[in-house]
């Protein structure tokens, strides 16, 4: 059941040719919602009464989307999709651009778990979309498992109809199937923070086929969540990817990754996976806070965002073994977020003292500092200096409280 306008919500699909919606389970009550989303006016169609095309039913290959107040298990019944089931009129009539016009809903039609693929009709992009609850819709690859009863976004690029065959269907004593995007070396990266518990997932991969341009077999455009969720992706061409696939990684390419806050306060990027097989340092540019991380050694950055602050707030680079340590050693790495003060790279006994901008020291403490120190401040709003001075030499580095 939903506990906020947040939460709740899944997107459905039967096994059955039709399912009437009342009297079932699944009518809606006065708390609760029932959806499908029409691809040409870019609208959910509510099913309750004084809606348009209110009162519709369940059928076969459609998705939908639900959320109901109680917790509850509910059921329907009817003869069991055992054949090939067709699913017509995919339409790319929607309004906006290439990235969001043509976005379809279907639904898994069979009582057992199917392998998703884009060669159940023509001109419909490889990666689809399901939805975890998370807030987020989450890119799925070809030959992925999409479960029973589950429904999920596909992306056309021109009219289409599609054939969903009984030869997708994966059966419970049948393995999975290893799909070939499983071999593609990939970076994702997960959002979280803010006042709930919402998220969003991006990711940067490399296949020899990739063109730099928006390839139909491997990229995937952004399909935004709710309004409350943290929204993170990369940018090419001033289109938003969720998926992005370049040929090969290059040092000197910069990939702009871009975030917008859903609710203000702390959030963290993690870096949730990493399978490339470079010996180079991947390294997030954090251009509010003028900070690099090198994300490969600490995989996640801690900061503060507020609603309304600009997307284009990150960035990220491929850097060659040696080049960041020398960068590192030029200047102190830190930052503050909350009412932590984080230090990157430096490890060993350190004095740090912090001054206003009088010169008026207001701390001055001797550290034990790992690879990723943080320490809580008691500091009004303002501009500050650190020094951190060791053995061996001093750095120094501003930090802003907000």
């Amino acid at each position: 059941g939903w506990t906020n306008d947040d939460d709740g919500w899944h997107l459905l699909s039967i096994p059955f040719e039709s399912v009437i919606v009342a009297p079932s389970d699944f009518a809606p009550g006065a708390n609760d919602d029932l959806y499908y989303y029409d691809e040409p006016s870019d609208m959910w169609i509510n099913w309750k009464p004084g809606t348009a095309n209110s009162g519709f039913n369940f059928e076969k290959g459609k998705g939908y989307l639900c959320s109901y107040m109680d917790d509850d298990i509910k059921s329907f019944s009817g003869t069991l999709n055992t054949a090939d089931v067709f699913v017509d009129n995919l339409t790319v009539a929607g309004n906006g651009s290439r990235t969001e016009a043509g976005w379809n809903m279907i639904g898994n039609p069979y009582p057992s778990s199917i392998l998703w693929s884009n060669s159940w009709g023509s001109n419909i992009n490889a990666v689809g979309k399901i939805y975890p609850g998370s807030g987020n819709y989450i890119d799925v690859d070809p030959v992925n498992g999409i479960p029973s009863a589950q429904a999920f976004f596909v992306q056309v690029t021109a009219e289409t109809d599609l054939a969903i065959p009984t030869t997708a269907r994966l059966h419970s004593d049948e393995p999975w199937r290893k799909s070939a995007y499983a071999e593609l070396e990939t970076l994702s990266f997960e959002i979280t923070g803010g006042t709930n518990t919402l998220s969003d997932k991006t990711r940067i991969r490399f296949a020899e086929e990739a063109t730099g341009e928006f390839d139909t077999q491997f990229d995937a455009f952004k399909l935004f969540g709710l309004a409350t969720a943290p929204q993170l992706y990369t940018m090419v061409s001033e289109e938003p990817y969720s998926t992005n696939t370049y040929a090969e990684i290059e040092l000197e390419r910069v990939i702009d990754l871009e975030f917008i806050p859903g609710t203000s306060g702390e959030h963290q990027i993690e870096l949730i996976e990493n399978t490339c097989n470079e010996d180079c340092f991947i390294l997030l540019d954090d251009k509010f806070n003028n900070i690099t991380v090198d994300i490969t050694t600490n995989n996640t950055y801690k900061f503060d965002a507020n609603t309304g602050d600009e997307p284009n707030r990150f960035q990220i680079r491929f850097s060659a073994v040696g080049v960041e340590e020398e960068l590192q050693k030029e200047s102190l790495q830190s930052y503050v977020s909350g009412d932590q003060l984080y230090i990157l790279g430096e490890e060993g006994k350190a004095d740090l003292r912090i001054f206003n901008l009088h010169g008026q020291e207001l701390f001055n403490e001797q550290l034990e500092l790992n690879s990723q120190y943080s320490r809580p401040l008691d500091l009004k709003t303002g501009i500050y200096f650190i020094s951190l001075q060791t053995a061996e030499q001093t750095k120094t580095a501003k930090i802003i409280i907000k």
